[in-house]
């Protein structure tokens, strides 16, 4: 009989599954990457990560490249800052490298897009499509992903759905992009 069982330590890059939450209000506790560039700044603030552009027409993210995702179910809110004219936010997922992932981005014009960015080349999954969110103060994303299937839900209503099989596993990522035609 053990009384002090070792925990089994899981490597980076597996494709684990997991029941993980994070609401910011530990830093000890974030998986995401913290970073101040020329063009944006990503850092955890006021129990949220923070994600600035400070370049007009910029797209950036923070990664959470611990562990790789193949099938799950992400929940998360995201916000969109009103003070910039035109911006968007969103998750990337199956991210394998800075060349080979998907994103659902919501604008702050009321759309939301599904493309994914294989070998480099970005391929639109979903066009720019009315979603007319309740708030951009609070948006609710869910997306399903299982095989090839991708299902995805803004505020707990259902916008669309696809099967794509360009990138089969990878990490999940906040991400921003801001259309402006000034720097924030």
């Amino acid at each position: 009989m053990w009384l002090f069982r070792k925990k089994k330590k899981i490597e980076k890059d597996t494709i684990i599954g997991e029941l993980w939450e994070n609401n910011f209000d530990r830093s000890d506790k974030n998986r995401f990457e913290l970073e101040e560039t020329e063009f944006f700044n990503a850092k955890l603030e006021d129990k949220s990560l923070k994600l600035t552009t400070n370049k007009r027409n910029v797209f950036v993210w923070s990664l959470n490249n611990v562990y790789r995702y193949k099938d799950f179910i992400l929940d998360s809110s995201i916000s969109i800052c009103e003070k910039n004219d035109h911006s968007a936010a969103g998750i990337l997922f199956r991210y394998a490298d800075e060349f080979n992932y998907y994103y659902l981005m919501v604008s702050s014009k009321g759309l939301f897009r599904l493309d994914v960015v294989f070998n480099g080349s970005p391929r639109i999954l979903i066009p720019w499509t009315s979603c007319n969110p309740e708030s951009f103060s609070e948006i609710n994303i869910r997306i399903i992903v299982h095989g090839t299937s991708i299902f995805l839900f803004l505020d707990n209503i259902w916008i669309g759905e696809i099967e794509d099989d360009s990138i089969d596993a990878g990490y999940i990522a906040f991400g921003g992009q801001n259309f402006s035609n000034k720097d924030t």
